[in-house]
């Protein structure tokens, strides 16, 4: 995979926004990684447990698994060096954070070397890879280590009402993406891709609301979605084939979540499996 094939790269700093609106990083941290963290051994300062996070972005998330868990020792790798740039400023006060270019489907680490391997949002990115990378992270965790994943599900949104337009929207952008590697609907396929790389489930898949635009939609998901059909146009563009139409999608997309009438949402999926001792 190269950089320039992540289908919202943008040439400024407006995905780095995106990304950093789009989660509380601290309150994530909490909910899914702190629980799998603390049931870990207790270890001193002198025997770090090492945590493999893939795709920082601009490194907010990173920021906030160091300062709940100092006890950690973090490998961040990403891509894209430009936001790994900002990740660097992100944790630049930190002495536990190592940060790394590098390409999951081709992950360089050595062989049973980390406690825990964290990866959210990345996999919907490799449709014909996704297997290829757990297959990868189960080889680089150790006996007894854990990973734990994050996709999204109906990553075009789930709409009512629906229309014809928006129907052939979606239906267009659905080709278009899985033609160029995306795949929006990759969470439910975490529990097959984690179980047939060796893992065992620990507990059951969380399924649960990631994103709903009712009306009044918040200005920050207001924004967060500007940015989003803003740095996609050129997706847009490729998909419908002609500048104009690809505008009208957009607007329509842009005016729809406005609406008071309409209800949109997507879902989000994690697993947390381990490797067998």
């Amino acid at each position: 995979m190269k950089a320039d094939d992540y289908i919202m790269a943008s040439t400024d700093n407006k995905e780095a926004e995106r990304l950093m609106l789009q989660v509380d990083s601290d309150k994530l941290v909490e909910k899914y990684i702190s629980p799998v963290v603390s049931a870990g051994p207790l270890t001193n300062l002198y025997m770090k447990r090492r945590f493999l996070e893939i795709g920082p972005g601009p490194g907010h998330i990173t920021q906030s698994i160091t300062v709940k868990h100092p006890e950690l020792s973090i490998t961040a790798i990403d891509i894209n060096a430009e936001r790994l740039r900002m990740a660097e400023e992100q944790t630049a006060e930190f002495g536990n954070v190592e940060l790394k270019v590098g390409d999951v489907t081709n992950l360089q680490e050595p062989q049973s070397s980390y406690q825990y391997a964290f990866i959210r949002l990345v996999l919907e990115h490799m449709k014909a890879e996704q297997q290829q990378v757990m297959d990868a992270l189960y080889g680089v965790l150790e006996p007894g280590g854990k990973v734990i994943a994050q996709s999204v599900d109906h990553g075009l949104g789930i709409h009512f009402p629906e229309s014809d337009f928006l129907a052939e929207i979606k239906q267009t952008l659905h080709k278009s993406l899985r033609a160029n590697n995306y795949e929006p609907n990759t969470g439910r396929f975490l529990k097959s891709l984690v179980q047939t790389s060796g893992f065992v489930l620990d507990g059951e898949p969380q399924v649960e609301l990631y994103k709903l635009y009712s009306h009044p939609v918040s200005a920050i998901e207001l924004r967060a979605y500007e940015l989003k059909l803003e740095i996609g146009f050129p997706m847009f563009a490729q998909a419908f084939g002609d500048m104009e139409t690809a505008m009208q999608a957009q607007q329509y997309l842009l005016d729809y979540v406005k609406r008071p009438d309409t209800l949109s949402y997507t879902i989000l999926v994690t697993v947390v499996a381990q490797k067998p001792a």
